[in-house]
């Protein structure tokens, strides 16, 4: 058994069958393994219901379901493997004898091939991963570049909303150039009381956009905006990685006597205003434009996604007598 794991041309025969005809397979575990699960896991079984029972040609599987498989099994909810057809057993045990094997020989075949396979799979399933993660890496270079690209809108007064049951929707009133000039909350379920509130403040600040994020609450948010104010044109963005900001040291620098839910609600406003300047204070990979974020290794993603910002702010180009040191870090030579 020994002596097979090292042959170089049987690892060759599995690795080039693998690729040819051998099928990556799932299945869910029992629902006995299923309850030993933790909390965290437990709540995301039914995500993978989609590959409970799934199989697919090597050479057709995608990138996004090679790390959901990984994720899946991670988690403790899928297993997952790489098979072959019975047959290539058969062909593996002529190429290491041409005679009838007796059983102990056989026996010995039987434990290489199986070690042999295993190493195999490990190796394969791990380029696998590798190339699935530069795609995912690929495309969230992609998408992060034209979010950043996307043209500035200074010059209107902004209503910013962060919306929320329990907590109730912050208002944040942003002036011309993004600085904060009042802050209010509404809750949706008084929607007397908050259109009341919304006409005061468009009417007394002269809002000329309203921008919500499109978090828990937004689709309600936006139902009450229509009853409102229907003629003030509203935006909804990602409030992606605004936690993120709004707690970091960046966001106590920028506003230090502003509490925590303020500073996230500027930021909603600010990604209308200039995605650019807003979302480089915010680690590239909380950003959330792509897929499987969190599947991928953190460094490589971080570096990539440096260099797609640093690559933006030196095409777009800076004005040094407005730009904030977050966009300034970025200029190449400073």
């Amino acid at each position: 058994a020994s002596e097979i794991t090292i042959r170089s041309e049987l690892r060759d025969f599995l690795t080039e069958t693998v690729h040819e005809s051998g099928l990556v397979s799932s299945k869910k575990r029992s629902e006995k393994m299923l309850e030993k699960l933790d909390a965290n896991a437990l709540k995301q079984v039914y995500k993978f219901d989609t590959y409970a029972d799934f199989s697919r040609k090597y050479s057709l599987i995608k990138p996004y379901q090679i790390l959901a498989l990984n994720r899946g099994e991670n988690l403790g909810i899928l297993s997952v493997s790489l098979e072959v057809d019975d047959e290539i057993f058969e062909e593996f045990v002529r190429k290491i004898i041409r005679q009838k094997p007796i059983e102990t020989y056989l026996r010995g075949i039987t434990l290489g091939y199986k070690a042999l396979y295993d190493s195999v799979e490990n190796e394969i399933r791990g380029t696998l991963t590798e190339e699935a993660e530069l795609d995912a890496v690929a495309t969230f270079s992609q998408n992060l570049r034209n979010l950043l690209m996307t043209k500035p809108e200074y010059g209107k007064k902004i209503l910013a909303i962060d919306p929320g049951f329990r907590t109730g929707c912050k208002l944040a009133v942003l002036d011309t150039i993004g600085n904060p000039v009042h802050f209010d909350k509404l809750y949706l379920d008084r929607p007397v009381e908050g259109q009341e509130k919304l006409r005061q403040i468009v009417q007394k600040q002269g809002i000329e956009v309203i921008v919500v994020g499109n978090g828990t609450g937004s689709q309600e948010t936006i139902e009450l905006l229509a009853s409102t104010v229907p003629n003030i044109a509203t935006y909804v963005v990602s409030e992606a990685g605004a936690s993120v900001y709004s707690a970091s040291d960046v966001a106590s620098t920028e506003f230090p006597s502003f509490d925590v839910t303020d500073r996230g609600t500027i930021s909603i406003g600010r990604r209308y205003i200039d995605p650019l300047s807003e979302l480089v204070k915010i680690p590239p990979q909380s950003i959330g434009v792509g897929m499987y974020q969190h599947d991928v290794s953190e460094k490589v993603l971080s570096e990539k996604l440096g260099y797609v910002i640093e690559d933006v702010v030196n095409a777009v180009g800076i004005n040094v007598n407005t730009a904030s040191a977050f966009v300034l870090n970025y200029i190449s030579g400073l």
